[in-house]
């Protein structure tokens, strides 16, 4: 970690510096995504449309100052982008030339936008279009009732709205959006690669300070989830894909620090590795009992509110109940060893090396768990290192399991 800078106006900055490196990666990340649609603004509540953040992401860029700065950008052999999911907008740029004007570029762009009213219609065209093809995607309904079967308050967004949203859409929608949530204090600049810490610093200090920011209080709409399960059951059916089993758990770790929060996600993912995987033994008996051809899927994520873990392993059958029967057994009844636990811990070690000659990914790695977690890591090469399975094991046996939701997706109309 090179060195992290807070401005008078709550910016932060992640300067990851390395003279080595040809190329300068720089990105804006916006604390706004698709689930952020009520928010509160001087006193006034506001609900807008699914959709209306990566309609701005959008906007800004095809509708900047300097015309669509993405074309500008791809003129000049400068690779940019700006990506909106339910969280966060992205923008950011990767180039070996001229870094400082262009960031410069991208942060005006962001911060100082033109707003007309005559222009609006001609972003909407192509992202209507955009939706139209993502209506065909069969997995967006079939997230939409895990989400409903899960979650209390935690939404599905979908992060381009429908038609109908994006049609709404008014110059006024997004103005006021951009200004409850285009603000310093709800924005960081993470920059890796060849460049000049203390330079970089003062010209991203002088350039916010030509912005006039709003100075109305703004109120994020902050969302609690609790562990318990909405339904613990449900049934999707589905004409296009093959029958599914998904056990899904929910587990409370609002007690542990982002330190602890981030050792779990990597003694889980150990353990998942470790028992569900083609060479596990857990293949073995799902082929051997006729269950399914192929091995199951698991994933290990924290929620949005940083408060539950979310734990769910998959398998494509037609015999759910045994399935189930086998992924709870074998969840409560894990196989672990040191032998495999350095393996694993080698393998991650292999990996941080690895990323450490991409500028993009040692930046990006730091700021995810950053805001993921709340946990500033100093040296992940060390953090590694300190693992251990006793750890492990002490660590997984607290989980609170108790709060689960079975998911079986069957063939029908």
């Amino acid at each position: 970690m090179s060195k992290i800078v807070t401005l008078d106006n709550g910016l932060k900055l992640y300067l990851f510096s390395d003279d080595t490196k040809n190329r300068t990666y720089g990105a804006i990340y916006t604390f706004v995504g698709g689930r952020d649609t009520h928010f509160k603004l001087d006193g006034k509540d506001y609900n807008q449309v699914n959709g209306v953040a990566h309609f701005l992401e959008h906007y800004l860029l095809e509708k900047s100052k300097y015309g669509d700065l993405m074309a500008c950008f791809d003129n000049e052999y400068i690779s940019a982008n700006g990506v909106t999911n339910q969280e966060e907008t992205t923008y950011f740029i990767n180039t070996v030339h001229d870094f400082e004007d262009n960031f410069i570029k991208l942060i005006n762009t962001i911060n100082d936008p033109r707003f007309d009213e005559n222009e609006i219609d001609d972003v909407k065209k192509p992202i209507i279009s955009e939706i139209n093809r993502s209506n065909d995607n069969p997995t967006r309904k079939y997230n939409e009732f895990i989400y409903k079967t899960l979650y209390k308050n935690l939404r599905y967004s979908i992060t381009l709205g429908t038609e109908d949203n994006i049609k709404e859409l008014t110059i006024d929608d997004i103005k006021v959006f951009h200004e409850a949530f285009y603000r310093p204090s709800n924005q960081a600049i993470l920059i890796t690669g060849k460049f000049d810490e203390d330079r970089i610093i003062e010209l991203i200090k002088n350039e916010y300070d030509k912005f006039s920011f709003s100075n109305k209080e703004f109120v994020k709409d902050e969302i609690h989830e609790p562990a318990e399960v909405v339904e613990s059951e449900g049934t999707f059916v589905d004409k296009d894909k093959d029958e599914e089993l998904e056990l899904i758990y929910k587990i409370d770790v609002s007690n542990l620090s982002g330190e602890e929060k981030y050792k779990l996600d990597f003694y889980v993912s150990y353990l998942l590795s470790n028992n569900f995987s083609e060479k596990d033994p857990i293949f073995d008996e799902i082929r051997k009992r006729n269950i399914s051809p192929y091995t199951p899927d698991y994933d290990f994520n924290i929620t949005q509110d940083n408060n539950l873990f979310v734990l769910n392993v998959s398998l494509t059958t037609n015999k759910q109940d045994e399935a189930l029967e086998l992924f709870q057994n074998s969840l409560m009844n894990l196989k672990y060893d040191e032998e495999s636990f350095k393996i694993f811990k080698n393998r991650a070690l292999v990996n941080i090396i690895n990323n450490s000659e991409s500028i993009h990914s040692i930046g990006s790695k730091y700021f995810t768990i950053l805001r993921d977690y709340d946990y500033e890591i100093v040296d992940d090469i060390e953090f590694v290192n300190k693992m251990n399975l006793e750890e492990c094991m002490e660590m997984y046996n607290k989980l609170d399991f108790s709060n689960k939701c079975v998911i079986k997706r069957i063939k029908g109309e």
